[in-house]
């Protein structure tokens, strides 16, 4: 675990700024037509999510830097980053082994831009690094996997809801005919009475990526304390 808060703050910043970049060129904000409906995606909110973190952790690196020095712990807020961090292992994991293998051949170019790597594999790398760097083990409750669970239960009934309203089209440019929904897995229409299956296996997932959350930060906990 690094100590160095200079560095921490360094690292921090990068990232902050790395992820809204690519937020923003993910909406196609720089291309003057912005494509308001990617933030209702998973991976934007996902991304928006890990965002937030790294504005927190800056603001209180910068601070406990200013008042405490220049070494110390920098594992701020350990129980929220955990939380994000496994919410965008799950945009990572779904989009590379689900999602991205439908793409091919015609969304090749797609799959190497960077409006897609940065949202589905930087800034995942970026929340991880940060976790391997600067925190430290012990700080997650039996509890959390479960209120891990707040962030995809609340974006399914949100987007279920979108969904069956009629109200949104969702289509990546060139690659998928527009939908109700933001991904083939949740659209009934598609996939019929599958639907629940899918939810349920990612429910599933979600979970037992949580649960593995819980697991590593008891192990980092026993190699410090042995340390």
């Amino acid at each position: 675990m690094i100590k160095n808060r200079v560095i921490a703050l360094a690292y921090r910043i990068t990232a902050f700024l790395v992820c809204l970049f690519g937020i923003l060129w993910a909406t196609n904000l720089f291309s003057g037509e912005f494509h308001g409906v990617a933030l209702l995606y998973y991976t934007i909110q996902t991304n928006i999510l890990v965002l937030a973190m790294f504005g927190m952790l800056i603001v209180k690196t910068a601070t406990t830097l200013k008042n405490e020095g220049k070494e110390g712990e920098n594992g701020f807020f350990p129980r929220l980053s955990a939380g994000a961090l496994v919410a965008i292992a799950l945009t990572l994991i779904v989009f590379w082994l689900v999602l991205a293998p439908f793409m091919l051949p015609e969304g090749a170019g797609y799959l190497k831009s960077f409006s897609n790597l940065s949202v589905h594999l930087i800034a995942p790398l970026l929340m991880l690094g940060d976790y391997i760097m600067f925190s430290k083990g012990g700080a997650l409750k039996k509890t959390d996997p479960y209120l891990f669970m707040i962030v995809p239960i609340v974006y399914l009934v949100k987007t279920l809801i979108i969904g069956f309203s009629g109200a949104v089209k969702f289509q990546i440019p060139e690659l998928t005919e527009a939908s109700n929904f933001p991904y083939f897995f949740l659209d009934y229409n598609d996939v019929g009475g599958f639907m629940f299956l899918y939810i349920a296996v990612m429910s599933a997932f979600y979970l037992g990526l949580s649960f593995a959350m819980l697991a590593i930060d008891k192990k980092r906990a026993k190699r410090t304390t042995n340390e």
